[in-house]
């Protein structure tokens, strides 16, 4: 690029970052809300976001409503992993290697611990015309 192009563009980039720098976003309002009240939910890829967060969170969060997702760390393998043995053929999702994953990455100190599961609620939903996420996936 021309010298004097490039120039220009640092110049206004620095007017642009520093009349942006000065601008501070007004504060969000707060909202009472009881921190042993929050839950997740998703539906699809939001319900798979919502199993995974459930997990990993458990002990910040009093259950998860989830609609046509996959079970937590299923997807391990990669995209066809999950788009086969975790979507569409329930079957091939070895529950046991699940829980050893989820132990495991509880141990390691990446996710609360998988205990405080038991006192939440879950709702799990799927269609039994589901084409994408095979009903027994959630069942």
């Amino acid at each position: 690029l021309p010298r004097l192009f490039t120039e220009k563009m640092t110049s206004l980039l620095l007017v642009f970052l520093l009349a942006v720098g000065g601008y501070a976003a007004p504060r969000l309002e707060s909202y009472s809300v009881d921190p042993s009240s929050v839950s997740v939910s998703g539906f699809s890829s939001g319900g798979c976001f919502a199993v995974q967060f459930h997990v990993s969170f458990s002990a910040s969060l009093c259950g998860a409503g989830v609609s046509a997702g996959v079970p937590y760390w299923c997807a391990q393998l990669g995209l066809e992993h999950a788009m086969i043995d975790c979507m569409t053929v329930p079957s091939l999702i070895d529950v046991q290697k699940l829980v050893e994953a989820t132990e495991f990455a509880y141990a390691t100190g990446t996710i609360d611990n998988p205990s405080h599961l038991s006192k939440d609620r879950v709702f799990l939903f799927s269609g039994s015309n589901d084409t994408v996420v095979h009903p027994g996936v959630l069942c």
